[in-house]
């Protein structure tokens, strides 16, 4: 009997829920990805998980993605945050992003929630106005093609952006701002 690294993944994130230390914060239920397009994924980490993991996509429903998709390797687990080139994907529904052990992907760590992927197709330019209100008004970074929420659960709330930013890294909304002053020095040329 062959398992699924979905069926895997969940048995495992119940299993070990309660000593998980990674946690995904984004995607989250309801969360929309574009295929072919620049996603985020962003987590919660603790000083004793593993430096380094590799992000999967996977679906239980195999006519939408027959198996686990390798997204990214070698992901420092202390980011806490980054983007990934999602590949044309088929469109639906019950994606799952798992967090796993570099060399051995059955070796679960975090499994996000259900969410949804759409057609997209990559951002090639920024709207600069966006990117400042975005960041003005909520204290997040801009995601192209992002589903926006009012909600508290925004994985880029600005009181996380303070906490990451008295660490001494650098955050999504410092980012999108730090952009923001070199398209302004370069329009003002």
């Amino acid at each position: 009997m062959k398992l699924s690294i979905v069926a895997v993944a969940s048995g495992l994130a119940l299993i070990n829920g309660a000593n998980a230390a990674i946690s995904i914060l984004f995607p989250y239920s309801g969360s929309v990805w574009y295929s072919n397009d620049t996603v985020a994924l962003n987590w919660t980490a603790a000083a004793t998980d593993a430096t380094e993991f590799s992000v999967q996509l996977s679906n239980k429903d195999t006519a939408l993605l027959a198996s686990a998709q390798q997204l990214a390797d070698q992901v420092y687990t202390a980011n806490e945050f980054v983007h990934l080139l999602l590949p044309q994907i088929q469109y639906g529904d019950g994606y799952i992003v798992s967090i796993t052990n570099r060399t051995n992907t059955s070796d679960v760590f975090a499994v996000s929630q259900s969410f949804k992927i759409e057609a997209g197709t990559p951002s090639t330019t920024t709207n600069t106005a966006s990117v400042a209100s975005a960041s003005a008004t909520t204290g997040s970074a801009y995601i192209p093609n992002a589903v926006t929420t009012t909600t508290s659960s925004n994985p880029f709330s600005s009181t996380t952006a303070a906490a990451k930013s008295s660490a001494g890294r650098t955050t999504p909304a410092a980012a999108a701002l730090a952009v923001l002053g070199v398209v302004g020095a370069a329009l003002a040329l």
